[in-house]
């Protein structure tokens, strides 16, 4: 194994008796992810990760226009349990979502 900063690098055996022998062969590299990459992987939201939340289409939905100066912008939500189907109409509030009965 060969260390290049940070990354562990692997080469097969018979490309590095070519490198030994100057043939000018590409030896056959595979890269493993160090334990300096894993240091800095940021995880997603877990809503995110679990395919429940589009935080981009969520943010569409929520944003009003600057022009209507805080007038709701209300959304229809329908959630489905085993048994029930509850009906919501929701807008956002900068204290968050708020949702009329």
């Amino acid at each position: 194994c060969i260390r290049d900063r940070g990354m562990i690098r692997e080469i097969a055996w018979m490309d590095y008796v070519d490198i030994k022998n100057r043939r000018g062969r590409m030896p056959f590299v595979k890269v493993i992810k160090s334990k300096s990459y894993f240091k800095r992987f940021q995880v997603k939201y877990r809503r995110r990760y679990e395919a429940k939340t589009d935080y981009q289409q969520r943010r569409r939905l929520i944003i009003q226009d600057k022009y209507k100066y805080a007038s709701p912008k209300y959304r229809f939500v329908v959630r489905r349990t085993n048994s029930k189907i509850i009906c919501q109409i929701i807008y956002a509030t900068l204290q968050g979502l708020s949702l009329i009965h």
